[in-house]
């Protein structure tokens, strides 16, 4: 027998059978049988004799042994003492058994199981080995975990006892199916959490329309859920009606197959409840449907919300539309499309929700700023919100925008209009730019009124973000050829103010008395007297349509792009902004295009003496542009009228001052002339007092002396009234007789008193 064993190990060396098994299965083997010759086969096919059966059954257990995905180690027992088995000694394993063992057949052939296993499955195998050897039943180990340092599996074993003694251990990975089952069951006791927890009603009605399985949450409508269970849709104790309108939907959906959603009413203990009813087929594996999963949700808070949201929306005051972006093939953002908008947006934009929904805004609005677009798009592919204060040429407002994504690819804009603010905001900063101005400007005295008005334009220019402005004198109703003043950007302001009747044609204004005078923007306001306020909307390319650009430092909106603007630049310096296809300019001064003109007349005690203008804005004139052109310019004239009035005031002064020293120099004069005489008359009257004089000739006498006298302090007080004039005189003390002075007085006016 050991010599055909060897025989069999040297014909297969690799993986051969256990000679005692081998001679299990085929029956006891001759001595000298390991290098037996082949029986030739019969020409039918059938054997030639036991010799050759033993060799083909040895060879298909060989070939099974190593090619069973199961491991296989044959072992034998060691150290028995009667029916004590203290190790197992390995014969052989196959490939699987090495791959799951990690081990090698050449090295571990003749180790003991002991020395190749970890210690606890070593252990709890080898009381199994044990027990199979003794009893000679095959032990079936449930499946338990492999471990070891390296790694840990699920292994499941199968010990059977050969005639020989030899015992077979076969094993198999099951790690994968153990993981899956434990997967399930952990699934299935979230699932079964889930639904015991979960507020939805859920319920299982099978073919009978008897309920098979339903979760807590039924208990506040129909009951406890145990007292439900196995019973009929009638018995659920719904009411007749109701009843019957469950039936009906569970069985069409048992018939046909196909889900049902709905919103149901349910009056029960609770009150009113909408439910979100969802009725789900649950097939057989023949396609067939077995059951039906009924879904309930409460959506009455839901619905409320929904309600009180939509009655929100349509009363909102701020605009509100939800948008989706349109992409092109490379995925870039090229236009945007209408899905919702309020109805504050209608009032907003002036069009109606059904003349915009489902349209692109280019079909809307016109061509879109690709800059603005491109802004959209960022939100909308990223979720990355915007809020931003933009201008809407296409409504002509300032808006206050609250831009963020709703879903992928779809946006929401909040709007408010905030032109009112913003105007009052702008104002406020133009008053203090325009205060600052005058306040420069009172301090230019000393400058020509020439150089005080092209100051106040450039100003004007520049609060009111123009590009170009004017400044035409009035002189009796016409505007002399000298008399218009251009801000620093006209370089050329002889071509621009030529004598013409229209700026245009270059037609005179029908004056016959030689005084004709220049025509050109301004003219209307001479003739009228009235502001004027002009806005041609250019919408030469996409920057000039849609919502504009964020203001700059200045104040106004970006100029639109350079593509917009390339080419554009006069040989006047000065940028012509294009207009729309086929429109007119409202004026042409010499090569430049007005496109948005703003005139307003300054007036002086209600006449007309100037009219001040500004043009090419980036964006409308709007009142605060004319209020504040309007008071600057007034401000200015005021200014110009103050200083010609001072001038007006210095000059009189120096005519007052001329004629009083005129008035000085003549009293002086005359008093001299009028002294000399004076004294020659009261020398002569000193030489007629005598002797010979009566009382009443000599009290005469004394009277024309005194009065002569009087006349001469007159005389001198005209001198000293002079003299205080100039600064060259003051009062002086002096004493006099008060009786006197009445005594003289009385005689000089008593003659005359008495003869009347």
């Amino acid at each position: 027998m050991q010599d055909a064993n060897d025989a069999d190990r040297r014909e297969c060396p690799e993986y051969a059978e256990p000679r005692n098994l081998i001679a299990h299965r085929n029956g006891p083997v001759a001595p000298d049988a390991g290098t037996a010759p082949v029986v030739p086969a019969d020409p039918d096919g059938q054997s030639a004799g036991p010799a050759e059966q033993l060799r083909r059954d040895a060879e298909l257990f060989r070939g099974v042994f190593r090619n069973m995905n199961a491991g296989v180690m044959v072992l034998r027992p060691v150290h028995a003492h009667g029916d004590d088995c203290a190790d197992f000694t390995l014969l052989d394993i196959n490939p699987a058994g090495e791959r799951l063992s990690s081990l090698t057949r050449a090295e571990c052939t003749g180790s003991l199981l002991s020395g190749l296993l970890p210690v606890p499955v070593a252990a709890t195998l080898r009381e199994a080995l044990a027990r199979a050897w003794r009893s000679g039943i095959a032990e079936h180990l449930p499946s338990f975990l492999y471990s070891d340092k390296i790694r840990g599996c699920w292994r499941h074993y199968f010990i059977s006892r050969a005639d020989s003694g030899d015992l077979l251990l076969i094993y198999e990975d099951v790690t994968e199916r153990y993981t899956a089952l434990a997967n399930l069951a952990a699934g299935e006791e979230k699932y079964r959490a889930l639904v015991e927890n979960t507020p939805d009603i859920i319920m299982r009605f099978d073919g009978d329309l008897r309920l098979a399985c339903v979760n807590a949450a039924v208990s506040p409508y129909l009951g406890p859920p145990e007292a439900l269970m196995g019973r009929g849709v009638a018995e659920l104790g719904l009411a007749p009606q109701v009843a019957e309108f469950w039936a009906r939907q569970l069985r069409g959906v048992l018939e046909s197959g196909r889900p049902v959603q709905t919103d149901y009413v349910f009056h029960g203990p609770a009150g009113r409840v909408l439910f979100d009813w969802r009725l789900v087929p649950e097939r057989r594996g023949d396609g067939g449907v077995a059951s039906v999963l009924s879904l309930l949700r409460d959506v009455t808070r839901q619905r409320s919300m929904e309600h009180d949201f939509r009655t929100l929306f349509r009363k909102l005051i701020t605009s509100f539309a939800v948008h989706e972006m349109l992409l092109d093939d490379e995925g870039r953002p090229v236009d945007f499309r209408f899905l919702t908008v309020n109805p504050a947006f209608e009032a907003m934009a002036g069009r109606r929700a059904e003349d915009v929904l489902g349209r692109a805004g280019s079909e809307v609005f016109g061509p879109q700023d690709p800059a603005w677009i491109a802004t959209l798009g960022r939100v909308a592919l990223t979720g990355e919100p915007l809020h931003t204060e933009r201008y809407s040429r296409n409504m002509g407002k300032w808006l206050e925008m609250a831009v963020y994504r709703v879903r992928e690819r779809q946006f929401a804009i909040i709007a408010a209009d905030i032109t009112e603010r913003r105007n009052a905001r702008r104002e406020r900063r133009l008053g203090a730019a325009r205060l600052s101005a005058l306040h420069r400007l009172s301090r230019m005295d000393a400058a020509p009124e020439r150089s005080i008005m092209r100051f106040a334009l450039e100003q004007a220019v520049r609060l009111t973000g123009s590009e170009l402005g004017y400044l035409a004198l009035v002189d009796g109703g016409r505007v002399p050829a000298d008399g218009v003043l251009w801000s620093h950007l006209m370089t050329e302001p002889a071509r621009l103010a030529a004598p013409s009747g229209d700026a245009r044609d270059g037609r005179t204004d029908g004056r016959t008395d030689g005084r004709a005078g220049v025509a050109g923007p301004w003219s209307e306001v001479v003739r009228s007297g009235q502001p004027e306020i002009r806005n041609e909307a250019p919408t030469g390319g996409g920057g000039w349509a849609g919502v504009s650009g964020a203001p700059g430092v200045s104040g106004q909106p970006d100029a639109p792009d350079s593509a917009n603007t390339a080419g554009l630049t006069s040989a006047m310096g000065v940028r012509d902004v294009p207009g729309a296809p086929g429109a007119e300019p409202v004026h042409r001064v010499g090569d430049i295009s007005l496109w948005r003109h703003l005139a307003v007349p300054v007036l002086e005690e209600g006449r007309l003496v100037a009219v001040a203008g500004v043009a090419n804005k980036d964006m409308p004139y709007e009142r605060a542009d004319h209020r504040q052109l309007e008071l600057f310019m007034h401000g200015m004239w005021e200014h110009i009228a103050r200083r010609r009035a001072m001038v007006s005031l210095r000059r009189a002064k120096e005519s007052a001052e001329a004629a009083n020293r005129s008035k000085d120099e003549f009293l002086a004069n005359m008093s001299h002339e009028l002294r000399t005489p004076l004294n020659g008359v009261l020398g002569m009257l000193q030489l007629l007092d005598g002797p010979d004089l009566s009382d009443e000739r000599r009290g005469y006498l004394r009277t024309a002396v005194e009065s002569g006298h009087a006349l001469l302090r007159i005389i001198d007080d005209l001198l000293d009234l002079s003299a205080l004039g100039a600064g060259g005189s003051g009062l002086r003390d002096e004493p006099f007789d008060p009786a006197a002075v009445l005594r003289q007085v009385a005689e000089m006016v008593g003659p005359a008193a008495r003869r009347r």
